[in-house]
């Protein structure tokens, strides 16, 4: 098994509503993933969620997808 790190933030507009849900939209259980669509990184993160998180937690949590595109991305 390997760690998974989740980072939260008070500051990041968590009231913002959601422009996806992956998984199980009715869970109580949510991760709340905030991406920028042009980030190597977010890529990265995707491809995980992609092969490893919905296979196997798709069923019982709500994946939530929110725009959070950085200043460095012009077309972000």
């Amino acid at each position: 098994m390997h760690p998974l790190l989740l980072m939260i933030s008070a500051g990041m507009g968590l009231a913002a509503p959601p422009t996806r849900v992956e998984g199980n939209p009715s869970s109580p259980v949510r991760v709340v993933i905030y991406e920028d669509l042009q980030c190597s990184d977010c890529a990265a993160f995707r491809k995980m969620l992609d092969e490893k998180l919905l296979p196997r937690y798709g069923s019982k949590v709500a994946f939530e997808h929110r725009d959070f595109p950085l200043a460095k991305h012009s077309w972000a």
